[in-house]
């Protein structure tokens, strides 16, 4: 790695793959966001912890047949990316490349409380791409999930609302953007319950940790990570309609390259591969903003992708097992609800020896294969981890969101023990067909349960609904083979 200071560059040598050896070169807020993030005189090793911490697929390593890559792979890949779409374009002069999105890596990408920094498109595109990740947890979403979960649990929303607000009270004097930032805090915990963005909640405050002075270039570092925090409801701040416009594309092009990085390190090196060329989207990427086919075609990859990688049977089994054990064994045990402390603990760092000693302790589970699972797919599903909080309890399984569609998937699994354990799920599942499916206009629905261990005998599962009591269920009995039904 090499520093040009007059230039204000620096140059960092990558190896990914498909790729091999690349050079990044880092200009300007990218640099400056780097040099921020890897101060060892400050003590501050964010990249070193995405190198070596942070995983990029959290616990499926452990559990997948895939290959073990960092969230600091992920980012270089989409650095590698981002360096390959600048120069071809500054080759063919400006002209086509992404001409459907009219943007130009040379041209200047205005934020809207950052009017005085000048910052090129290239350059905010990698300073996002290098804070991004930055909020994630030891176990990614896995222990996000835990964290949300036991918040809910402790029915004490509020007041871990109010413990970040301190926080950002401490970093910011502009209400209106605290006011907006809390919104979109509440959204992500009390509205929706959205485990895929909790982690954005602590990219915010660690960057509002780190880059903490007045000057221009950590004003502007912090509106970028406001912006990615807020997403829509920054823009429809924006009074000038062109600059907003601009802005929207620079997020298209982002999303196009995180799906890119992800078919990349994920889809060529798992049990599910499928070719795709990432030399052909790069030379072809305006043809691809044009043509929504294309898009169409990187969304439903992401949706293979989901299925049968990150949100794989056997993947869900283990994360909803290691939710379970980290919120005990971490959250609860360590902290209660000392919300202040543990959201402290979180943006320094000082949780990750615990979660990852936690997951380490857990890995004899990954040699047991659960011998039964149920999956249920419902579109409507308010508030799913109070859900999962309150139908579950000691019974294996929860809930969780498809990144990529609109619908939430519940698995439930269960271990050959015996009848009152099926009963158990049998209730779980009448209960979420009750309020998934209240408005369906049925008789009866009839779906197989799922897979049977080698001494047990499960039930096929009758739900029907009648005028005076609404919807019931009962289980008759009768033996299965090896068989795998979704419901």
């Amino acid at each position: 790695m090499d520093d040009d200071k007059k230039s204000d560059k620096k140059i960092i040598n990558v190896r990914i793959p498909l790729f091999g050896q690349q050079t990044v070169k880092l200009y300007k807020m990218a640099k400056y966001v780097y040099d921020r993030l890897e101060d060892e005189e400050r003590g501050v090793r964010e990249v070193t912890r995405l190198k070596n911490e942070v995983m990029h697929l959290g616990i499926l390593h452990e559990i997948g047949d895939v290959p073990k890559f960092s969230r600091w792979n992920h980012i270089t890949t989409m650095l590698i990316l981002i360096e390959k779409l600048s120069d071809l374009q500054k080759s063919s002069g400006d002209i086509g490349l992404l001409q459907s999105l009219d943007i130009s890596f040379t041209s200047n990408a205005k934020l809207k409380n950052s009017k005085d920094l000048k910052v090129s498109v290239e350059d905010l595109l990698k300073s996002w791409t290098i804070l991004y990740s930055i909020g994630h947890f030891v176990g990614t979403f896995t222990t996000e999930h835990a964290l949300l979960k036991y918040i809910i649990k402790q029915d004490d929303e509020d007041a871990f609302i109010e413990e970040l607000k301190n926080k950002l009270d401490t970093y910011m004097n502009n209400k209106e953007m605290v006011s907006d930032i809390v919104k979109e805090f509440e959204r992500i915990i009390i509205k929706e319950e959205d485990v895929f963005k909790f982690f954005k909640i602590f990219t915010t405050l660690k960057v509002l940790n780190l880059f903490n002075s007045r000057d221009d270039m950590d004003k502007g570092v912090v509106e970028l990570a406001v912006f990615n925090l807020l997403g829509d409801e920054y823009l429809f701040k924006f009074r000038n309609l062109d600059q907003r416009k601009k802005l929207e594309n620079i997020r298209e092009l982002f999303k196009l390259v995180r799906q890119v990085s992800y078919l990349i390190l994920d889809g060529y090196f798992s049990q599910n591969f499928v070719n795709v060329n990432p030399h052909w989207l790069i030379l072809n990427v305006d043809v691809m903003f044009r043509d929504k086919s294309y898009r169409d075609l990187l969304d439903n990859l992401n949706v293979f992708y989901t299925k049968t990688i990150y949100q794989s049977p056997e993947n869900m089994y283990y994360h909803h097992k290691l939710v379970q054990k980290i919120e005990r064994e971490v959250f609860q045990k360590k902290y209660g609800k000392r919300w202040g402390e543990l959201i402290s603990h979180i943006i320094d760092n000082r949780l990750d020896d615990e979660i990852l000693e936690t997951i380490e302790d857990s890995t004899n589970l990954i040699a047991e294969r659960p011998k039964h699972f149920a999956r249920i797919i419902s579109s409507e599903l308010p508030k799913p981890v109070t859900l999962e909080n309150n139908l579950f309890g000691d019974l294996d399984g929860g809930i969780i969101k498809n990144v990529s569609a609109d619908h939430y998937e519940i698995d439930i699994y269960l271990e050959p023990k015996c009848t009152d354990d099926i009963f158990k799920i049998c209730r779980v599942v009448f209960e979420l067909y009750s309020r998934t499916m209240e408005r369906a206009d049925v008789q009866s629905l009839i779906e197989g349960f799922e897979e049977v261990g080698e001494k047990l005998v499960i039930s096929t599962l009758n739900i029907f609904k009648t005028s005076d009591e609404g919807i019931n269920y009962k289980c008759t009995k009768r033996k299965l083979g090896y068989s795998s039904i979704i419901f």
